[in-house]
């Protein structure tokens, strides 16, 4: 017997648990905003019962609070925070990137050249949101060439909460092209299938991404106390 393939269809809690994230990972929602139910509802032209449902879910990945007789706010990400992302990247993406160096071939290293040339191109004029879109499409390429569902997943979990604080923080350009450098040593390492190399400069991406993050926020701070 011969069946076409039916369609899955996205429930309305998926889509409405998607438009809020990214919503909140953009500040189209701001930290500490609070999200009714019903508002949400209305605003949404569905009933409440898949609002509640996509709340949970984002309260179980800490996009959100929920407090019985206060509501549902949307969570700050804190510096501690983005230390605790950075701590588990570096434990799993040089690990990932040190497997992937076996499954380099030219179509491979066409697609790294690629990504690097574009963000190369777009570094001097990318908005805070467009860099962390290129950045997470880097990172999101290395680590899909493993073919670990449950790895791609916790990886996208932890650039997502990292983009939120980075969107509204970093404002450095400069680092945009110097991040597009250390792509480039860590595509060229793959290259040459140096797999240790390549964990090398990972690693050390990450580590001058999170100074990059200390000190753009530190930044941050005193200019949002004198405005």
């Amino acid at each position: 017997m011969k069946l076409n393939r039916i369609p899955k269809l996205v429930s309305y809690k998926e889509r409405v648990y998607n438009e809020l994230k990214h919503a909140i990972i953009n500040h189209d929602i701001n930290p500490g905003e609070t999200l009714n139910e019903r508002t949400l509802a209305n605003d949404l032209g569905i009933s409440r019962t898949p609002i509640r449902e996509a709340l949970q879910l984002l309260e179980s990945e800490g996009w959100v609070i929920t407090e019985p007789c206060k509501g549902t706010w949307v969570k700050e990400v804190t510096l501690e925070d983005i230390d605790e992302v950075f701590q588990m990247r570096l434990a799993l993406e040089p690990f990932a990137v040190g497997l992937a160096a076996d499954k380099i071939n030219e179509s491979v290293r066409k697609a790294l050249n690629a990504l690097y040339a574009k963000q190369k191109r777009l570094c001097k004029e990318v908005s805070p949101l467009e860099f962390t879109d290129i950045d997470m499409d880097f990172h999101m390429y290395l680590t899909s060439l493993l073919g670990n569902h449950r790895l791609n997943q916790t990886i996208s979990g932890l650039m997502d909460i990292m983009n939120m604080y980075i969107i509204r923080t970093i404002k450095n350009q400069a680092r945009y092209a110097v991040a597009a450098e250390e792509h480039a040593a860590i595509i060229k390492a793959l290259a040459e299938k140096d797999a240790v190399g390549a964990q090398q400069a990972v690693t050390f991406h990450l580590k001058q991404a999170q100074a990059s993050i200390h000190r753009d926020f530190a930044e941050w701070k005193k200019n949002s106390h004198t405005n």
